[in-house]
């Protein structure tokens, strides 16, 4: 997870594992089929929060409230310095608590369900690919 221009950014909860249901050959450039998204199990994992602050990163906003370019001011457990061998180093968030993932809702399961649905017609066989490479 980052937070950049003071926003939290993130993958999807959905996990990357190798396709193994279907051809990965012959899909139109830019279909991504060699891995299918599938849901988190429910259990604890580690999450790593991760912000600079500097310009490239956050919005001049932002900088301001923390106190300046690189943070200086800014103190706390999450709070860690960029390059600890330097005395006036930048400072960073950097935590990696461990959360635990629910369960998926029963409208979470579904989707999940219909992604990784393989399309039959019958006398004609099965699709190419799942219902998420089709809608990709």
């Amino acid at each position: 997870m980052y937070v950049h221009d003071g926003k939290f950014s993130t993958q999807p909860l959905w996990m990357a594992v190798t396709n193994t249901q279907f051809t990965k050959k012959s899909w139109p450039k830019g279909v991504i089929v060699d891995i299918r998204e599938r849901p988190f199990l429910p259990k604890p994992y580690k999450v790593h929060f991760l912000a600079c602050f500097n310009g490239a990163w956050q919005s001049r906003k932002v900088i301001n409230t923390v106190g300046g370019e690189g943070a200086k001011p800014l103190k706390g457990k999450i709070i860690k310095t960029e390059n600890p061998d330097v005395i006036d180093s930048s400072k960073i968030v950097d935590y990696s608590p461990i959360l635990s993932f629910p369960a998926l809702s029963p409208a979470a399961k579904a989707i999940s369900l219909v992604r990784q649905t393989i399309m039959t017609v019958p006398d004609e066989g099965r699709s190419t690919g799942d219902v998420q490479a089709v809608v990709d």
